[in-house]
């Protein structure tokens, strides 16, 4: 691998661990719906749905979905988005590799959270119940969105 390779491999993997982690989802969700279609798919049509924060998070997370082995790119096409003036894009199709949803919170009412669990840095539920402190609403543990150790708070339900 050349300099300038490893140097675009670091900026992908710097982009993608600084962006949203939410948004980060939503998207990698989306492509994950487009790619069990079996359908051909640019940028465009996760961003149609997801929006845009900027658009170098926009190509380091699909050059990561790439490089996992996700996608693959098909052909080059002119951008449909007016601000883009037409400029080329890939046209990318999934792989048979697997790609796995995470529901995040703020996407389903309380009552249909799998847990009652929070991540405080990211707000995510967890996926497993935290280990309890001595405090009963708070756990602590590794969190399996953000990635981080992290402190678990429980939300009880409404009544």
């Amino acid at each position: 691998m050349t300099s300038g390779e490893q140097r675009k491999r670091e900026g992908i993997s710097t982009a993608v661990i600084n962006s949203d982690t939410k948004y980060r989802i939503r998207f990698n969700n989306r492509l994950a719906e487009l790619v069990e279609r079996g359908e051909t798919f640019t940028s465009e049509d996760i961003t149609s749905v997801v929006g845009i924060p900027n658009d170098k998070i926009v190509g380091a997370l699909m050059n990561a979905a790439a490089t996992g082995g996700y996608i693959k790119r098909l052909a080059y096409v002119p951008a449909e988005r007016g601000n883009q003036h037409a400029a080329m894009i890939s046209r990318w199709m999934g792989t048979s590799k697997h790609m796995e949803r995470v529901l995040l919170a703020d996407d389903l009412p309380i009552e249909q959270r799998v847990s009652r669990w929070f991540c405080t840095v990211c707000g995510q539920p967890a996926s497993l119940e935290p280990s309890a402190g001595l405090d009963p609403t708070i756990g602590m543990g590794k969190c399996l969105v953000c990635k981080k150790p992290s402190t678990f708070r429980y939300t009880p339900p409404r009544e």
